[in-house]
């Protein structure tokens, strides 16, 4: 018989919540860039800069670059980006989830309820969410 989650009653929401396992999220340094699109010329640029700053990931997102290294490296990866004269939009550690969930729409449904709910919560400033939505239930959602 499995062992039932550890749940606790969120603030004045009185909504009943499993309580949140650090090993499914890490803090992550993440990097925005530009917000306009980018050229291949602008992105092997920073590619280049960012690498031996100790960036793990670069991902484009069509109008933008994303730039993800541990959290210890952050502040290297800012510094690479500034000595190659690349602006920047925003630099800030954040939540990333180590896996990802893949989730059907009725899923999606109730975790945006719950996110829309912490979100009215005074005390809560980020919410943060490991579901993977597929292109299929994002279509089936615009329905």
């Amino acid at each position: 018989m499995a062992t039932p989650l550890a749940t606790a009653v969120l603030g004045r929401t009185n909504l009943e919540v499993t309580r949140l396992s650090f090993g499914a999220m890490e803090v992550r340094g993440s990097r925005i860039w530009g917000g306009r699109p980018v050229t291949d010329d602008q992105a092997k640029t920073i590619l280049n800069a960012v690498l031996d700053a100790g960036a793990e990931e670069v991902n484009d997102h069509g109008g933008s670059i994303e730039i993800i290294s541990d959290s210890k490296d952050v502040v290297a990866v800012r510094q690479a980006l500034q000595a190659a004269g690349i602006d920047y939009e925003s630099a800030e550690s954040t939540f990333v989830p180590n896996m990802t969930v893949p989730v059907d729409a009725d899923t999606v449904r109730k975790v945006f309820t719950l996110i829309e709910a912490l979100e009215d919560v005074d005390d809560v400033q980020n919410v943060f969410t490991n579901i993977d939505i597929s292109d299929e239930v994002l279509a089936e959602l615009s329905d």
